[in-house]
């Protein structure tokens, strides 16, 4: 089982927050279509958005998980930097970090890279522990096959104030400010 906790900020503007529920929401439905994949829903981990001194192992011990992904965001200007650590929560280590840099308008593509990295490097973490449980590592390295195979799949925004508006949404869902929700 894994979380995927909110992103944090960065940035020198608070008026960027609103990407840390796109990129939670678009990680969790990307790694949800992994079928050998656990993943936290989002409104489980709500309650923990804008806590990003908690203790990483706790919030996943307590949501159950033995792996969370964890990350922080910049933006300058229009030039966005990704970082990610898929957390071992029994070891307490991160077993792997990666940054990506990219365009703030190119968003979707880079959301699509952090999720297939994160993927692969779940499955190369299940084929370190093959010995432990082979049935496991064989069914993740069959639905990883087949992600690879498919087409990297269209944004479902038009534009990037259409998918800010959207992430607004969630943020205000998240907080339970519904009124708000609705009128993005």
């Amino acid at each position: 089982k894994i979380a995927v906790l909110y992103f944090q900020n960065l940035s020198t503007s608070s008026n960027m927050n609103w990407l840390a529920a796109g990129l939670v929401d678009t990680l969790i439905s990307k790694l949800s279509d992994c079928d050998t994949l656990n993943v936290v829903d989002r409104s489980l981990i709500a309650p923990y958005r804008g806590m990003h001194n908690v203790d990483v192992r706790q919030v996943a011990t307590v949501l159950g998980c033995g792996r969370a992904v964890t990350g922080s965001y910049q933006i300058v200007g229009k030039k966005i930097r990704l970082t990610w650590r898929l957390i071992d929560v029994v070891k307490g280590t991160a077993a792997r970090a990666v940054t990506l840099d990219g365009n703030l308008e190119q968003i979707f593509a880079l959301q699509d890279n952090l999720a297939q990295q994160v993927v692969l490097a779940i499955g190369a973490g299940v084929r370190k522990s093959v010995a432990k449980s082979a049935e496991s590592a064989s069914s993740l390295e069959v639905s990883l096959a087949s992600r690879q195979q498919q087409k990297p799949s269209k944004p479902a925004f038009s534009s990037l104030e259409a998918y800010r508006a959207y992430c607004e949404a969630i943020e205000a869902i998240d907080g339970h400010r519904y009124t708000e929700a609705m009128e993005k």
